[in-house]
């Protein structure tokens, strides 16, 4: 039973990913567009500090090497 789900599901999704390029297509010629995707995590006013890339770094370092960070 579980191989059946597994073929349906992997038809199901051969079967959409068709669809989607189909309706890309049928836009395109259109002369349409989809419309593009909506972002999210984006914060107004959000300040973020330089060193964010490079915060605890040397704690980091310390755990990798498999010693204790220092206190």
């Amino acid at each position: 039973m579980g191989g059946m789900a597994v073929r349906l599901s992997k038809a199901l999704r051969s079967a959409l990913a068709v669809a989607r390029a189909l309706r890309a297509r049928t836009l395109e010629r259109a002369g349409l567009r989809a419309a593009p995707p909506r972002r999210t995590g984006f914060i107004r006013g959000l300040n973020v500090t330089d060193d964010f890339d490079r915060m605890a770094s040397p704690e980091i370092q310390e755990m990798f090497e498999g010693r204790q960070p220092e206190r």
